[in-house]
């Protein structure tokens, strides 16, 4: 009897020390305790989760974590220890504050323009299908500037080929920059941001138009700029039950237009940027832009 009685108590004991401890983290802002959505949770260098529509999310704690971040495009990046984590159920973030405050209103007339590639009259038919690419690849589509007064960029564009979003569909992280032009080699040069915006899309979802007013004053380069979209590791979205990658919007370029894209990948043990030959046949491009006002 009393080995049975010691056998019960250790299965016991056993299972319920072999359970995950799961807890829920509510993300509000500092401002006014809003909720904050979608932001990327990233342990130990690599995305883990996002926060939902009411700013919480779940964190496995019997997985190690060394460090933990949140990012979030309208929200200072915040660094937290295991400690941290243990103790609160809710975190704040600080909100990004413009660069530069207006000190006057003009009053000019501004002018805001969206530059995205102009489609060709012989554009091919991909149906309302849009493309994906490889993990580890970024791609980068260069906006040229052929505006002649001076403008600065407020968001950053990504059109898609779709109407509509697919109702209840997920939502898709990936991440984007801006960089400058080497105009000797004439591919990417210095990113804007220091590290990548982190941002998402839904499935199917017709527009990702990402502001960039909170974040950085930037002046439209004489020489153009590169729009820049990356791909977190492969094993996110494999282990988070992605069917598809974040897919995006093609168009074939005219034969005159100096938009074009470049692609980064590994070549020979190298990491370089490469113009594919559909794009220099102005046979396919990836449809990104910008909206710049003066």
């Amino acid at each position: 009897m009393l080995k049975k009685i010691i056998y019960i108590t250790f299965f016991v004991f056993n299972y319920s020390y072999s359970q995950s401890i799961i807890k829920e983290i509510q993300l509000l802002s500092e401002v006014d305790s809003t909720s904050i959505e979608y932001a990327h949770i990233i342990i130990n260098g690599k995305l883990k989760t996002y926060s939902n529509q009411n700013g919480k999310f779940e964190l496995n704690l019997d997985t190690k974590i060394d460090t933990l971040s949140i990012s979030h495009l309208e929200f200072r990046t915040k660094n937290l220890l295991f400690g941290d984590i243990f103790k609160n159920d809710t975190i704040y973030l600080q909100e990004n504050s413009n660069v530069l405050d207006e000190v006057f209103v003009s009053k000019v007339k501004k002018v805001t323009k969206v530059l995205l590639p102009k489609k060709s009259i012989r554009e091919l038919n991909y149906g309302n299908k849009d493309l994906t690419f490889p993990y580890g690849f970024k791609i980068a589509v260069y906006v040229p500037n052929e505006e002649k007064n001076n403008f600065f960029i407020k968001k950053i564009v990504l059109k898609s080929k779709n109407k509509k979003a697919i109702t209840n569909s997920k939502f898709i992280p990936f991440k984007v920059n801006l960089m400058t032009c080497d105009t000797i080699n004439n591919i990417p040069d210095k990113p804007i941001f220091k590290e990548d915006l982190v941002v998402g899309k839904f499935e199917n979802q017709p527009i990702v138009e990402i502001n960039l007013d909170k974040i950085k004053e930037i002046p439209f380069p004489k020489n153009g700029i590169y729009v820049v979209v990356s791909l977190y590791d492969e094993t996110y979205y494999l282990d988070n039950g992605f069917i598809n990658k974040p897919s995006f919007g093609i168009i074939q370029l005219r034969k005159n237009s100096k938009f074009r894209q470049l692609n980064y990948y590994k070549y020979f043990g190298e990491y370089k940027w490469t113009e594919p030959f559909y794009s220099k046949e102005k046979i396919q491009s990836f449809n990104f832009g910008i909206e710049v006002e003066n």
